[in-house]
């Protein structure tokens, strides 16, 4: 074995050590927050398929040869229906019932090849070479099945997000969302790219000898990484709600009043130094306290916040007529904004358009 396959196959046992990992984790997580449950079982999956693409080229002896044929390591058609239920489940916190176990049936197709090859064990079926290739033919059509699955449900997860989406277009758990579907949306047109040609009968066999499963499963190592990321990311903000929910209402609008004190009286945004610790020392507030209600309140983080009132006060300055004298970098210093870039960049976030685009636009009204 090459020591370029080596170096392959360890990537991919890495993703898989790295999603049993993240498995423990979101299970000790889903106690607060149930959604997880869904997210556990899809890295479940990936990272038992993980395993079985790092098994499937070594020199196994007869024994886990045999544990291998038998025992359920890819079983891929589950992964659309968890993944729908976790998105539908933190868009509205709507989880499975009874009649939505439906969805799981096709997992028959999955487990039907190691049927098979348990029933040749026990002695029901002969003829071993010619069982196994069926099975072999048999998982390629599969594999079709497993991607139009896969890319119906993300369909209906698209179609979940975007009417929740504009209902809470700022909600951080719904971004996060989109950023998970987005990572899966990416591995399914590589997925893609490789199906085509092994699918087709007179190329699968060239293609598994000139490449193996490394256009699949590097990218869904990858992709654990991402969840693992992506749920680090929902973890902290699910801290924050928590802490949030804990603090007494008067506390809530309390902070409220003090952060738009300071910022609409006050005008702490014009500081281009300004940071958590000066707000804190101008409001009393403690640093806990801001973040949970940036985060649950405004949707918000601090520089984002900030940086709000900064954009304001920049559109304001602009529909002043004695302001257009200035250049546009010049009013974006003046209104707090120490860097052109951040400054530039920030205002196409917010308003959709650059300064330049804008200030074109308020000089033909």
């Amino acid at each position: 074995m090459s020591t370029g396959i080596v170096f392959l196959l360890s990537l991919i046992l890495i993703g898989a050590i790295q999603g049993l990992i993240i498995v423990c984790l979101l299970l000790n997580a889903a106690k607060q927050f149930k959604a997880l449950r869904y997210l556990s079982g899809l890295v479940f999956l990936i990272a038992l398929a993980n395993l079985n693409a790092y098994f499937l080229p070594q020199q196994l002896s007869p024994f886990w040869q045999r544990i291998g044929n038998v025992f359920p390591l890819v079983v891929f058609m589950p992964i659309g229906p968890l993944l729908w239920l976790y998105i539908r489940a933190c868009a509205s916190g709507t989880y499975l019932n009874k009649r939505e176990w439906i969805h799981f049936l096709p997992i028959l197709f999955d487990l039907f090849p190691y049927a098979l090859a348990t029933g040749f064990y026990l002695g029901f079926f002969q003829q071993q070479g010619a069982l196994f290739g069926l099975i072999d033919h048999y998982n390629i059509y599969v594999d079709i099945l497993r991607w139009l699955s896969l890319s119906t449900y993300l369909w209906l997860c698209y179609r979940i997000l975007s009417n929740a989406q504009k209902k809470e277009p700022k909600n951080p758990l719904l971004l996060h969302v989109k950023k998970v579907l987005f990572c899966f949306i990416c591995f399914q047109l590589v997925w893609f790219v490789f199906l085509v040609p092994y699918s087709i009968p007179q190329f699968s066999d060239q293609l598994i000898n000139a490449m193996g499963w490394f256009p699949v499963y590097i990218p869904l190592s990858m992709l654990i990484y991402a969840i693992g990321i992506l749920s680090y990311q929902l973890l902290r903000f699910n801290r924050n709600r928590q802490s949030l929910r804990t603090l007494e209402p008067s506390t809530v609008d309390t902070t409220i009043n003090l952060l738009t004190k300071a910022m609409e009286i006050d005008q702490l945004y014009l500081k281009p130094n300004i940071d958590l610790a000066m707000v804190m020392d101008h409001t009393g507030l403690a640093q806990k306290t801001i973040s949970a209600v940036l985060n649950q309140h405004y949707h918000k983080s601090f520089n984002e916040f900030v940086n709000h009132y900064r954009i304001e006060a920049v559109k304001q300055k602009l529909k002043e007529g004695k302001n257009l004298n200035y250049t546009l970098n010049g009013i974006a210093a003046d209104c707090g904004f120490n860097s052109q870039a951040t400054f530039q960049r920030t205002f196409k976030q917010m308003v959709g358009i650059t300064p330049s685009q804008y200030l074109q636009k308020m000089q033909e009204i």
